[in-house]
This record gives C-alpha cells, structure tokens and sequence, in this order.
C-alpha cells in the first residue's frame, strides 16, 4: 500500500499558478509475470489522485476509486533501453476520473491552458 499526500505549485513568468493536491492510497492488487518478457500490474486508487486549481477556482478534479491495469514490456532485466508500457486498461472507475478516462491527456491541457 502507498498513500500519497502533498501539494505542487507551479508558476508561470507572469506569476500565473497552478496546484494540484494529491490525497490518495494505492493498492497494489497483482504483478503477474507473463512468461514473455511482459508483465501485468493492477493496482487500485482510492481518494483523489488530482485536484487542479487556480487562485480564481478548480480546473479539474479526479475523485473516488480506480482500478487500472497496465502490461509493461521489460526484455533485457539488466537494461531499461527496450521498456515500455503496451497498454493501459481502466477495469473499475466509481467517481469523476476526466483525467485518468482521457487516458491522461487533461491533464497535459489544463497545465497549459493555464500556464501557457
């Protein structure tokens, strides 16, 4: 288990800010060797992985509980040059996930939306 608890603040030249506040627990359900060099991980989000927000009001908040699935490709165990993520699978969502049901790419918007 993983609790995850903390603020970022970050700043534009203008002095325009953007924080996210992270309140979150992951459970690490399974990691499955898969015999090919892919391996699969799941693992389950509960609380609030993202609250974004400017001084004038919220930009975007992920709330309540995930489970997601990701298989990971790592090959050669004595390099990181051949890893890479094949896929990523929401199984369970309960509560507003705009960024994870985006498939992460809100996020990537709303930061420049608002800091440019």
């Amino acid at each position: 288990m993983i609790q995850d608890h903390y603020d970022v603040t970050w700043a534009n030249a203008a002095g325009v800010t953007l924080t996210n506040t992270v309140r979150q627990t992951i459970q690490e359900d399974s990691l499955i060797d898969n015999g090919d060099g892919t391996w699969t991980y799941t693992f389950t989000i509960n609380g609030m992985p993202e609250f974004l927000r400017t001084v004038n009001g919220h930009v975007n908040k992920d709330a309540g509980r995930l489970t997601q699935q990701i298989v990971f490709y790592f090959g050669n165990l004595s390099t990181q040059a051949d890893d890479e993520v094949l896929s990523q699978t929401i199984l369970k969502i309960t509560g507003p996930h705009a960024t994870a049901e985006s498939g992460f790419e809100i996020f990537c918007q709303n930061v420049h939306k608002v800091l440019g």
